[in-house]
């Protein structure tokens, strides 16, 4: 559009961090900064070297300390006494009227943003030393940071899955696909990954064989090449090559609450948790139904605690339960599975 000017800088920031400070700030009834900038509350911006964000309101309590860019788009310029213009960027409208003519304030667009889960808020550094602001969910890289921190989700890869996993929070790859780790279902990976038609697998096998999980390059070709996979703490394998397609599967799992607890999976017609994944893990039951006819029925798998019960008026209520699980709910899981029982990680 005409007036536009080039981005010299972009400075990430945590989100909730800056929403932290924001709702810091509104709290406030004393500001620091000059004209109308120091009578209402305002993010600091300091566009200088890697930026940095504070807050201008002043209490009994202490400021919360600023916070720092975790990354920087464009060559850092060097220290200076220059302060960028526009630093001042006013959370709430002086006017209630002014929502009309300017849009959302600054304050509740990162309440919305946070509810939404995005996980960064950026400012762009224009030539001019102007600025803008924007939130975004993800920032596209090539290779997960190692300070990333992990999420648990669902992820699918074409046909495969979905899958309980781990997926790197804020960070995305090329083609917007997520970096993901799994522990104890990479197992049902490699065997699903068996399963598939051969013009339809992934192009890379998994092997899990005892304690040792294996990436088969180029499987069932003249150049098939198998390689270990290193297991980050907590033992995660993350599964995240050019191969690898992942997507959030958390939109289905949460919109798909009436799929059944189970399905049929094996040639035996075992029957598998659509939460966990556990195999003929289940307890059930059934009684005379308070209605008056038929039975009221209850299903629960032993492994990840999910639940259907069902009635003759209202018909099956699926209730699945989060999975991968807290960890103390894991460990609690743990203490009550029986020596050598498979896990998804052994055989």
């Amino acid at each position: 559009m005409s007036g536009e000017t080039t981005v010299d800088k972009r400075l990430w920031f945590d989100l909730p961090e800056i929403f932290r400070l924001a709702e810091h700030a509104a709290s406030c009834t004393t500001f620091i900064g000059v004209g109308e900038d120091g009578r209402r509350p305002c993010l600091l911006v300091d566009t200088r070297s890697t930026g940095m964000i504070g807050s201008n309101g002043r209490s009994a309590e202490p400021a919360p300390d600023p916070v720092h860019a975790v990354h920087v788009d464009g060559a850092p310029d060097e220290p200076s006494d220059h302060r960028t213009p526009g630093s001042y960027l006013r959370l709430t409208h002086t006017d209630p009227d002014d929502e009309f003519w300017q849009g959302p304030a600054l304050l509740d667009e990162l309440c919305h943003a946070a509810a939404r889960r995005a996980c960064w808020f950026t400012i762009d550094v224009h030539t001019d030393a102007t600025i803008d602001h924007a939130t975004h969910h993800t920032r596209e890289v090539t290779t997960a940071p190692a300070e990333a921190t992990w999420a648990a989700a669902q992820v699918a890869a074409g046909d495969l899955g979905p899958y309980p996993a781990q997926v790197a929070r804020g960070y995305h790859r090329p083609g917007g696909f997520v970096f993901a780790r799994f522990r104890r279902d990479i197992a049902w990976i490699a065997l699903d990954w068996r399963r598939q038609p051969a013009d339809r697998r992934p192009a890379e096998g998994i092997r899990v064989t005892g304690e040792q999980v294996e990436v088969i390059r180029h499987p069932s070709t003249g150049r098939e090449r198998v390689e270990a996979l290193t297991a980050d703490p907590g033992r995660w394998w993350r599964i995240d090559g050019d191969t690898w397609r992942w997507t959030l599967a958390d939109d289905e799992v949460n919109a798909g609450r009436d799929e059944p607890l189970s399905q049929t999976w094996g040639p035996d017609g075992e029957q598998r948790c659509t939460a966990c994944h556990a195999v003929n893990e289940f307890d059930g039951g059934d009684m005379p139904s308070m209605v008056g006819y038929g039975y009221d029925t209850w299903t629960r798998c032993r492994r990840c605690g999910s639940s259907t019960t069902t009635d003759p008026m209202f018909g099956a209520h699926h209730n699945p339960a989060p999975w991968p699980p807290a960890p103390d709910r894991q460990r609690e899981l743990d203490a009550q599975a029986p020596p050598g029982t498979d896990d998804g990680t052994r055989s």
